[in-house]
């Protein structure tokens, strides 16, 4: 929150990085959308339109995995998320 208000966009992907690495290790497959969107942001903002359009694509293919499983309800966070991915 705080790289992202600075602009510090490489900070952002450093400590994104991190975010990924323990939510991987813990299974939080639900944050996962809202990292790789953070990641498609920071990639984004410094020119790097193929990597933001990739983390983009990961953002969005795991909420719809989750729309399209058996427990389609979203969480407020998710939805929030996947309607910026979106926008």
């Amino acid at each position: 929150t705080i790289a992202r208000k600075r602009q510090d966009w490489k900070r952002l992907i450093k400590h994104n990085q991190e975010v990924l690495e323990l939510a991987t290790k813990s299974n939080y497959r639900e944050d996962f959308p809202g990292i790789y969107l953070n990641f498609a942001e920071a990639y984004y903002r410094l020119n790097q339109f193929q990597k933001s359009a990739e983390y983009l694509e990961k953002s969005l293919s795991y909420v719809e995995e989750i729309r399209n499983s058996d427990n389609a309800n979203l969480s407020l966070g998710l939805s929030e998320t996947y309607h910026k991915a979106y926008r």
